[in-house]
């Protein structure tokens, strides 16, 4: 059965941004008023929108929502956090009212030791919810089950390797953006960290934060005062060639996968 309908969680708003630029290539249109969505899907707002638990000083992401010229329409809810991946899928679903027909998580591996242990410890938390101990994932990350639904996670940058969003950034933009990623990565090994303490130095010091900072000082000098994923959606990390970098295929193909379109 075609896919009409899914469901892609994903933790941050980059990661959003970085699957629709991946989703735009593939057809899909992004729809901008919630009139233009079926109600089932404009039922998704009220679980996102205030989110339960969340205190008003922290946002309050909305899905994103895409189309497809055959009318296919995917979701894509940003959890906030790795933490809340499973719980945002619980409320969408409850929400919906029951199950699309493909259902995709995409995460980082930036602590975990292995994409096989985040895979596990994802899936051990989405059964200890009523409403999806019925749902069934491959054993590995990076695989489809074809369902009914169909089902797949996706562990950047390839499944197989730690890393995060960065890292395939940091590949594609070597193809869109090569001067300026060298000259990124020379600003970032010599930017002064005298007089900065343990806080300031904090999230440079993680595993991903040196990749961060590369990527980051790129995007702003392409859209000065503005966030990654404004980045994303206007600038040229993701069209051309740079889609045809190794970790960009192999995030394409699963996405192909989960949603039963040609790959590409």
């Amino acid at each position: 059965m075609a896919v009409q309908n899914a469901f892609i969680i994903v933790e941050g708003p980059q990661d959003a941004e970085c699957l629709a630029r991946l989703l735009k290539a593939a057809g899909y249109s992004r729809i901008k008023d919630a009139e233009d969505l079926p109600l089932p899907y404009r039922n998704l707002f009220s679980a996102h929108y205030p989110r339960k638990g969340r205190g008003i000083d922290k946002p309050h992401e909305v899905p994103h929502f895409r189309r497809s010229a055959t009318g296919c329409i995917i979701a894509m809810i940003i959890a906030g956090g790795d933490s809340k991946l499973a719980s945002s899928l619980m409320s969408a679903v409850e929400a919906f009212k029951g199950l699309p027909d493909s259902i995709g998580f995409v995460l980082d591996d930036d602590q975990a030791p292995s994409p096989n242990d985040r895979h596990s410890s994802l899936l051990k938390t989405a059964a200890e919810f009523e409403n999806l101990k019925s749902l069934q994932f491959p054993g590995n990350p990076g695989q489809i089950l074809p369902g009914p639904p169909r089902t797949g996670v996706f562990v950047m940058p390839d499944n197989r390797q730690s890393g995060t969003l960065e890292d395939i950034l940091l590949e594609s933009g070597a193809v869109a953006y090569s001067a300026q990623i060298q000259a990124a990565r020379e600003f970032v090994r010599s930017f002064p960290t005298g007089g900065l303490n343990g806080e300031d130095l904090e999230a440079g010091r993680r595993p991903s934060g040196p990749k961060k900072q590369v990527i980051g000082s790129v995007a702003t000098m392409l859209k000065p005062g503005r966030t990654l994923q404004v980045s994303l959606q206007d600038n040229r990390w993701l069209t051309g060639g740079a889609i045809s970098t190794a970790l960009v295929l192999e995030l394409r193909r699963w996405l192909h996968l989960l949603l039963d379109i040609p790959a590409p």
